[in-house]
């Protein structure tokens, strides 16, 4: 097989045929990468830009630097300094909850583990957190490539459902401090009574 002939599937990553509309592996759409023509991911930039919205040229400059690869590392500052905020700003919603959801699930297991063994758990929980918070500014960018490539490819070329929203970090902000103070601190301390 010829390899200037070749190119790599962007969902499993194995390489396929030039000319092949989908991947013989997992039968997904193949999807090339042309920057020449002024597409990245055969998709035309303006879409892109319009799809971004605000700071669209520094994430398609970053997201052209690794326009080869599907996940890559590349350190986002906001999603480290604000990551949920940063997340929610971006309309990625889902990916958000997760991290949220995360970030709570460790806080019991702190307070849970404490009660067992207090130096293992402040060690371990302490880890996991420092590895979320570092895993998702170096991931920020490819995470970020993945979404606005899902729901370009999702809409084909739509543009609707992008850009960012300030009001949903505002809504959700205020949602998770309401929550925190109502239920989750007087859970917490019924948890931490119970088990003293």
């Amino acid at each position: 097989m010829d390899m200037s002939k070749e190119l790599r599937c962007s969902h499993c990553d194995r390489l396929c045929r030039e000319g092949e509309r989908y991947c013989p592996y997992c039968h997904e759409p193949i999807v090339t990468v042309s920057l020449s023509d002024g597409k990245l991911d055969d998709i035309p930039l303006e879409y892109w830009e319009s799809f971004i919205d605000s700071n669209a040229d520094k994430y398609l400059k970053v997201f052209k630097k690794h326009s080869d690869k599907k996940w890559f590392v590349d350190f986002h500052l906001p999603a480290f300094l604000w990551p949920l905020e940063w997340m929610l700003y971006r309309k990625m919603y889902w990916q958000a909850a997760i991290v949220w959801a995360v970030r709570v699930l460790l806080a019991f297991a702190l307070i849970w583990l404490s009660t067992i063994e207090p130096v293992f758990a402040i060690v371990t929980v302490l880890a996991l957190l420092l590895a979320l918070a570092l895993a998702l500014p170096l991931f920020a960018h490819a995470l970020y490539k993945q979404h606005c490539l899902r729901n370009l490819q999702r809409s084909l070329g739509s543009v609707t459902n992008g850009g960012t929203s300030v009001i949903s970090v505002i809504v959700v902000s205020v949602l998770i401090n309401l929550l925190s103070t109502f239920l989750l601190q007087p859970l917490l301390t019924a948890m931490i009574y119970n088990l003293s």
